[in-house]
């Protein structure tokens, strides 16, 4: 047993749960190292330590005061926190700390909103009064936490395995190291620094403040990996610093506590699972998801269709003068000259026809996309060619289009699927808008006629999917990529191979299943995806997956895929092995580490290699199977690996 306290730092994974139910890698990393070094090294005097920004002090929780043994699950860690009033209802107090009386009137204020039933003082902080109830009634004194700063000693260790970035943090540290402290920082990666056009400017600027400042206050620094340890190195040494770096590699296991990253056989079912919530890349914004809970009829046009566009505000109008308030919202999706204000003129003076139009000049195509699916039906005023994709986009969709002159600009074919009238007459077009409209059954035979008729269900399809068997469209087989949707993972890359295996007629190619959050930098995968349909729905988005759904996908997946042009480690290509489930891996950075002789690799520069890498192991089950059994004999690394590994930096002998 050592002597000293040893505190595992919490500051930003206590910030990330506030705001999120589950970790990310980083704060997996955190949860996981502190939850199994309190089981293995239990007699130790283990802590957890925070920054506490407002007051600017440094707190700290004995773990053997918590009673609490579940770090590993995000909810559970995240209910601790609140239990204890570290987050969740007491930040609604947080900025009053240093007014006693504001503090207590506004408490009381809460007490009397909680008491009332009234949601809205809390659901403006996105929280509940279950929250309130449950911070109110918990006893603060029965948290333990300290002030740290009041009770740390010369051979105490602090433990920072976050990104603990802020400058508030290198501050506080500073004077932690001023006590006596002795602090071991890992370093993830060096990816703001050596690979800056990956991330914005200011995270470059903040990362670089950050390495050089905690050079003051490092005793031993902690690398992920070898490759990254090499990184830290070459930038130490350019800073003429010669503190020591320990290597502690990451894991190769599961994510649900409990699993056993086995010798036992996982049985392969290859099927995705049900009752995922699907992330289709085509969505519309925030500014319009409100006007799609109600039914709607949109009309597309340019400021040259004023006369169209005011007859057909005026029949709104007749419509709601006679108290015909169930009419359907009306949408104008409009290319307006600034200096034409005859529509705004119009709107303005009837107050958007008391809510019932909507007028969006700067749409973009995938909102008006989403607009046209949900509508009723589609107007098009005038035809020109800069609206016969629109047109198209209606047809793929079922809807009905009604058009105010001749059809000459459409083909033979559409001119039938088509409602043409004189929008110049305002009783003709009250008459067939009220048919369309109120008339279920008409609109219904209509567009059963657009249906049968319309070629355009594959309007984006640049493919010949005729020679493709049904049986690829009812496979259930995926591959899996876990990670957020940012540029380095390089996703975009990934997807043209997927692209590269379907043009070449592939038979029964497996969907993409892509698990993560989108990221930033990626605008060419967005356009790929919005540009195919999400390649023809051969590429699945899951945003915000929780562990438990994780679980179901590495279990049920053809293999994985992790082609990142950076990483510091590489935690998905781990627990795919942990699942006996091989990979297509890159070549590159801290990855062979990860994958050893278990996996695919491939150049992640090259969509070919990618996609001769991913091809291998769909179709050549033969080789895939003999890497799965070389998994199932491997000797993969778990956390309880990790936790000896900073045992014996920290000089713990058990």
């Amino acid at each position: 047993m050592s002597k000293g306290k040893i505190i595992f730092d919490i500051s930003e994974a206590i910030i990330f749960l506030n705001k999120n139910n589950c970790y990310s890698g980083i704060q997996r990393v955190v949860s996981m190292v502190i939850n199994e070094f309190h089981k293995i090294y239990k007699d130790e005097d283990l802590w957890v330590g925070f920054l506490n920004e407002n007051k600017q002090e440094y707190f700290g929780i004995k773990l053997s005061h918590l009673e609490f043994n579940d770090w590993a699950s995000p909810i559970a860690t995240k209910n601790l926190l609140k239990k204890i009033k570290i987050i969740g209802a007491i930040d609604l107090l947080k900025k009053y700390h240093n007014n006693k009386i504001k503090y207590y009137f506004h408490r009381t204020r809460l007490d009397i909103a909680a008491l009332a039933r009234y949601q809205g003082l809390f659901q403006n902080k996105e929280m509940t009064i279950s929250d309130w109830q449950v911070f109110r009634q918990s006893n603060v004194a029965d948290s333990k936490v300290q002030k740290l700063g009041d009770i740390l000693q010369s051979g105490d260790r602090l433990v920072l395995l976050d990104s603990t970035w802020k400058k508030s943090y290198t501050d506080c540290y500073k004077i932690i190291k001023s006590k006596g402290v002795k602090i071991f920082t890992l370093v993830h990666d060096l990816i703001p620094f050596l690979c800056p056009h990956y991330v914005d400017g200011g995270t470059t600027k903040i990362f670089y403040n950050w390495l050089v400042n905690s050079i003051e206050y490092t005793d031993c620094y902690l690398a992920n990996s070898q490759y990254t340890r090499n990184d830290l190195r070459k930038f130490l040494q350019s800073q003429d610093c010669t503190t020591p770096i320990k290597t502690m590699p990451l894991v190769q296991v599961g994510l649900l506590k409990g699993f056993n990253p086995s010798r036992r056989k996982i049985k392969q079912i290859n099927s995705l699972p049900t009752g995922l919530e699907f992330d289709n890349i085509v969505n519309t914004s925030m500014r319009c998801k409100s006007m799609l809970a109600e039914p709607f009829v949109l009309c597309i046009a340019s400021n040259t269709h004023n006369e169209e566009i005011i007859a057909l505000l005026l029949v709104w109008k007749r419509m709601l003068d006679k108290g015909e308030y169930d009419i359907p919202r009306l949408i104008l999706s409009l290319d307006i000259n600034n200096s034409d204000f005859e529509i705004q003129d119009f709107l303005k003076k009837t107050y958007n026809l008391n809510g019932y139009v909507s007028l969006f000049d700067d749409l973009n195509e995938n909102e008006l996309v989403v607009l046209i699916e949900k509508s009723l039906f589609v107007i098009v005023p005038i035809i020109n060619n800069s609206y016969l994709l629109s047109i198209e986009k209606a047809f793929a969709n079922d809807k009905i289009v009604l058009i105010s002159d001749k059809p000459q600009f459409l083909s033979n074919l559409n001119r039938n699927l088509v409602k043409i009238c004189n929008f110049l007459s305002i009783d003709v077009l009250q008459s067939i808008l009220t048919k369309i409209i109120f008339n279920k059954t008409y609109r219904q035979d209509n567009t059963s006629l657009v249906t049968k008729c319309s070629p355009y269900n594959t309007l984006y399809q640049k493919l010949d999917l005729s020679d493709i068997p049904s049986s690829m469209s009812d496979s259930n087989a995926y591959v899996l990529h876990v990670g957020t949707l940012e540029v380095r993972k390089n996703v975009w890359r990934l997807v043209l191979a997927w692209k590269k295996l379907l043009e070449s007629g592939k038979k029964n190619l497996p969907r993409l299943v892509l698990a993560g959050r989108k990221g930033w930098f990626n605008e060419k995968l967005w356009i790929l995806l919005e540009g195919t349909e999400n390649l023809y729905g051969h590429v699945v988005i899951l945003n915000k997956v929780s562990d438990e759904e994780l679980d179901i996908l590495y279990r049920n997946c053809l293999f994985t895929a992790m082609i990142s042009t950076y990483e510091g480690w590489g935690l998905p290509v781990g627990e795919s092995l942990a699942y006996g489930k091989t990979s297509v891996v890159a070549n590159s950075t801290s990855l062979p580490e990860v994958g050893m002789d278990l996996v695919e690799y491939c150049d992640p520069l090259s969509v070919d290699s990618i996609a001769d890498a991913a091809e291998k192991l769909i179709y050549d089950s033969d080789y895939r199977q003999f890497l799965e059994s070389k998994i199932q004999n491997a000797k993969l690394r778990n956390w309880a690996d990790v936790a000896h590994d900073l045992a014996e930096v920290l000089q713990i002998t058990h």
